[in-house]
């Protein structure tokens, strides 16, 4: 049997199923936490209501996640886009694109982890307890997060399930009772999608922060080699969770600009959404909302793992570190290495408060993930023209726009230290993987020459031969 039969057939046998592969990068999304904090975010930086960010971002959102599903439907790895451009582009562009995809789903887990400490702290103080030194709170509930990952796709993928339904049941009643009850009276719904007086740099920058939030609905293909008929599951997957993670976001705007009395009371709110439960339901409604997201924010810390323990699990099974790895799951040492980093970029910054803690390195992660966004879909282009798909290159070219006006935007005009230092630290991270590319020559050949990358590129060059007009026969 053929490698990429052997592959297709494990794929076909994997015990993942729609539900649960949908689970993997809604996780890591993680709309019933993201929405507690971000829709302010939003409204602090463009100076208005977020939901036309969001939708923006959702618009985005749909054109990479077109460019990325329509490479998951040919080719099926762990390694997401590091497989990706490895296929459409070379060894050395995989590489550098996979170590870039490592750090941002290693500095996603960091910096929810630090957030979920937050939280905690925010629920105690709801219940009148002391609080608890919150790098004491992410070491346990990184202990948590890393046996359910160690426990393997199945039952952490069941386990997103559970507490990801549980959040998302909690943010729509608090949503429905605002909009039931005419939220606080001040703001009308058509001011929550008010563009009046909005600079267009602010609303793209919005926009930026949006694709942020919704960022990870790649991440199904982390979990492809264990999923059922994957080469249609995870495509559909992505657009599975792009759009429900979208609509929440939206929706989340929406109920909690209604919910505060003006713009500027909104943007000087930590947490909004708590602040809404409290109003309404009582503060033990508050500490069980809040029992309730940090439950579900568990669920994007083990999804980041997942991201990250596969990254770095594909890239080393083709030799990048010298001797390949041989067995069908993932090592414990690389869940260990993968845990000990994400620990390190969560209680490594214990000196500053928790809330800043997630905000230093969720924004790095954010940028980072943009970036490995960029690279892809711009190789993308290539890839569609020589597939002959006009529709392909023009929405390849629209993403690449996107991304990049996207990402400059996050950048300049700079913001205020220490976030302007940001760029400069994922910058030298970068040029960290250009180094060791330029003098790594062996194990690029090694990669190069991995049986996953042969099994590939065969399909690749068949699709694109199939793709080549036909001389007419006389």
């Amino acid at each position: 049997m053929s490698t990429s039969t052997q592959q297709q057939a494990k794929s076909t046998r994997g015990g993942i199923g729609a539900i649960r592969s949908v689970a993997q990068p809604l996780s890591v999304s993680g709309p019933s936490a993201g929405t507690a904090i971000l829709p302010a975010t939003v409204v602090a930086v463009t100076g208005t209501a977020g939901a036309p960010s969001f939708l923006l971002g959702l618009l985005a959102g749909g054109l990479v996640v077109y460019v990325l599903s329509s490479l998951a439907r040919h080719f099926s790895s762990d390694g997401s886009l590091y497989f990706y451009a490895g296929i459409i582009g070379t060894t050395k562009l995989a590489l550098l694109t996979g170590w870039i995809y490592l750090l941002t789903y290693l500095g996603f887990a960091g910096s929810v982890l630090s957030n979920e400490a937050n939280f905690v702290n925010v629920a105690l103080e709801y219940a009148k307890l002391p609080s608890v030194s919150w790098p004491l709170v992410a070491l346990v509930i990184w202990a948590i997060c890393l046996y359910v990952v160690w426990r393997g796709a199945e039952f952490s993928t069941g386990f997103q399930v559970v507490v990801e339904c549980l959040g998302i049941a909690a943010l729509l009643l608090v949503g429905v009772t605002v909009l039931a009850t005419g939220g606080d009276h001040g703001i009308h719904l058509g001011e929550a999608f008010s563009l009046s007086g909005v600079h267009g740099g602010k609303l793209f920058l919005g926009m930026a922060i949006a694709l942020g939030s919704f960022g990870g609905f790649e991440s199904g293909a982390s979990l492809s080699e264990e999923t059922h008929s994957a080469r249609r599951t995870v495509p559909a997957s992505m657009w599975i969770s792009l759009l429900i993670s979208g609509a929440l976001y939206v929706f989340a705007c929406v109920f909690i600009t209604l919910g505060f009395p003006s713009l500027e009371a909104l943007a000087a709110s930590p947490a909004p959404l708590f602040a809404l439960g409290e109003r309404h339901f009582g503060t033990w409604a508050a500490f069980v909302m809040t029992s309730v997201v940090v439950i579900a924010g568990m669920s994007t810390v083990s999804a980041a793992t997942t991201g990250a323990v596969r990254t770095l699990n594909a890239m080393w099974r083709d030799g990048l570190f010298g001797r390949r790895l041989t067995s069908t799951g993932v090592p414990p040492m690389v869940i260990g290495i993968c845990g000990a980093a994400i620990l390190g970029l969560s209680i490594g910054f214990a000196r500053y408060p928790a809330y800043l803690a997630f905000e230093y390195v969720a924004a790095a992660a954010a940028l980072l993930l943009t970036t490995s966004y960029l690279a892809v879909v711009m190789l993308s282009v290539y890839w569609f023209a020589r597939l002959r798909s006009t529709l392909g290159v023009v929405i390849a070219v629209l993403a690449s726009a996107v991304l990049g006006y996207s990402l400059w935007s996050s950048v300049y005009p700079a913001p205020e230290a220490p976030f302007s230092y940001l760029p400069y630290i994922d910058l030298a991270l970068v040029a960290v993987g250009v180094c060791y590319l330029a003098f790594a020559g062996k194990a690029v050949r090694r990669v190069d020459s991995s049986t996953h990358w042969q099994a590939a590129r065969t399909e690749r060059d068949r699709l694109i031969e199939a793709a080549r007009p036909r001389k007419m026969l006389r």
